[in-house]
Parts: structure tokens; sequence; C-alpha cells
């Protein structure tokens, strides 16, 4: 009976150097629209965690050069906060974070592809990473897989994509910290579009009224705070892929100091102004 224990034991070895979970997530395009050449079709950039939990992900997007991407929403995003939001192009490079995880079949973002030629297209990812939501940030392995397509032949088809909802509502939050812009106080904030997504903010600041349209100016959080910006009311929008935009604003306490003062400023040019007239028409009496 030697025989049969060695193979027992050998088999037992083994299968215990084979992982057991080689791949623990699959990142795959998938084609949810067809597209002619001069017409547009969306790829949607999908995931399945395959049983695990994760909160960040990251990696490249290749596209076929005989491609346009002229959009790439992520309203739809398992991922709630972008370190690297994905961008149109041909390359898009993607990192974002999840707090507290997610798992299951999930989209991460979808992207439009006009194809200008005749010719098979490709989509591939690469450099992709996972992490686990865990104490440690496990880095799951994860399968790409890579798509393609040729274009369609008789006609093209622009898509039209309606989206008339503007993005969350969201605070806006005064912080200070040793660590960041030299110990300068900034205003941080986020928010989500789930029809085409948040594609950009744009921040101003003003004493009393609302910003003009040539104010606003573009941000990422957090915006650094310096000098006059603290005796401000700061403006913050977000505006997703069709123009949509939510706004929301905050005060330092040194505003109210600013609007006191200049109440008073303005009083004391009044009564000034009012004693001046009355000591002229005396005069002129």
């Amino acid at each position: 009976m030697k025989w049969y224990t060695y193979i027992c034991v050998s088999i037992v070895c083994v299968a215990g150097l084979v992982p057991s979970d080689v791949f623990s997530a699959t990142i795959y395009p998938v084609s949810v629209s067809g597209a002619g050449v001069g017409g547009e079709g969306i790829v949607r950039i999908m995931i399945d965690t395959e049983g695990e939990r994760l909160n960040a992900i990251s990696g490249t997007v290749t596209i076929s050069e005989s491609v346009d991407v002229p959009s790439v929403f992520i309203g739809q995003s398992a991922l709630v906060l972008w370190v690297d939001q994905p961008r149109p192009g041909n390359t898009i490079s993607f990192s974002g974070i999840t707090p507290g995880g997610f798992s299951g079949v999930r989209e991460l973002f979808s992207v439009v592809v006009s194809p200008q030629a005749y010719d098979r297209v490709s989509v591939s990812l690469n450099q992709v990473e996972a992490r686990k939501n865990d104490a440690d940030g496990s880095v799951v392995p994860v399968r790409t897989q890579m798509f393609s397509f040729w274009p369609s032949v008789g006609g093209t088809t622009t898509l039209s994509v309606e989206d008339t909802v503007p993005p969350e509502s969201f605070s806006l939050v005064i912080g200070q910290d040793p660590s960041i812009f030299d110990g300068d106080r900034f205003v941080s904030f986020a928010t989500s579009d789930k029809g085409t997504g948040v594609v950009r903010y744009e921040w101003a600041s003003t004493l009393i009224l609302d910003p003009r349209a040539d104010a606003w100016t573009p941000a990422q959080s957090p915006i650094r705070l310096r000098g006059s910006d603290l005796f401000m009311r700061i403006h913050v929008r977000a505006v997703d892929g069709l123009g949509n935009t939510t706004a929301s604003s905050i005060v330092y306490p040194y505003y109210y100091i600013t609007i006191v003062f200049g109440g008073i400023l303005i009083v004391l040019v009044l009564c000034a102004l009012f004693f001046v007239q009355r000591y002229l028409s005396r005069r002129s009496s």
C-alpha cells in the first residue's frame, strides 16, 4: 500500500501549490450598440468581481487609432471618487475608488466610439490593478479580455443621449491640514451624476452676488484658498456631460467680518454725505 500512500501525498502537495484563485476579478469591454463608418456606438467597460469586494480600480483602455472617441460617460460607474477620471481619447487612463467597496458585475464607464474607416476595431485593457476592500488594500489578480469588431455596413447612426437631470446636490467643506498646501485652508467637494456623469467642476468667488457667466474657472477638489478668498463667498458647480449644472457655496467666518465692516463703511459714507450736504445748504442760505 506504500505506492498508494505516495500517490495520495503527491496529489495533495501538488494541489497545495496551485492557487485557488489565480484570477479574482475580470475586466472586459462589451459593445451595446454597433457603429458604421462615420457613425457612433457605445462600448461599456465592465468588471466582474467574482465574489470579491473591491474598492479601488486603475488601468488603461487602448482603442484603435482608426476610431474617434468623442465622449466618455461615468454616470453608471461603480467607482464613486475618481483619482484619474477617464477622458475621451484612444488611450484612456482611469483610477477610482469606492469607499466601502462594491461587488458583482458592474460598469466602470462607457466610451462612445466613431469608426473613421472600414477597419477592424480593437479595444484592450492594460496595466489594470484592483484592490480589495480590506484593511491592507490587498491587490487582487485581474483577468482582462480584449474586444474587437468590424464597423457595421449599410448606414450610420449618431447617438442621441438624453440627460436633463443635473448632478446631485453636494456640500462644500473648508479644512486645513499642515501636510496640504503648506497649511493653507482649502475647500473640498464631490458629487455624482447618474446620467452622463460629472465631467468637470468650476469655481468662482464673489462678495454678495452670484458669479458672472465668465467668472467660472476649472477646478479640482480640493481648492487652495489664499488671501482674499477667505473674505469671499466660494462657489463651486458640477457640470455633467450635457452641460447640466448643480452649484453649491460656502463662506469662511472672515466673510461676515467683511460684510459687517462693509456695512459700517457704507453707513459712515452716507452720514458724511448727509452732513456735507446739510452744511453746504446752510452756507448757501
